[in-house]
């Protein structure tokens, strides 16, 4: 199981694909929410004071989260034995 190609068990690979989604698609609905909110600020729109300041809060550290969840993902900070980490963040790389 030296080959390259297998470094990463299909089904495996399909599982962190997954999990990559869920983070992102959790990421971008905090995003929309904060980004609504500055849009109701801009427009100096009463509406944004009704996003109470801990949930804007949860939704930043939220964004924050998931990003660095996505990020030990593609680019680990331990290469494990042989390597094992980073060769399969880059094969997830190649995959996305």
């Amino acid at each position: 199981m030296n080959d390259e190609s297998w470094l990463i068990f299909p089904p495996y690979e399909a599982f962190y694909i997954e999990s990559l989604l869920t983070h992102t698609v959790s990421a971008m609905e905090s995003m929309e929410i904060v980004s609504n909110w500055i849009e109701l600020m801009v427009a100096d729109d009463v509406k944004a004071l009704e996003l109470p300041k801990p949930k804007l809060f949860d939704h930043l550290h939220n964004i924050a989260l998931q990003a660095a969840s996505v990020s030990r993902y593609l680019w680990p900070s331990k290469s494990g034995e042989n390597s094992i980490h980073k060769k399969r963040a880059l094969k997830l790389r190649q995959a996305l």
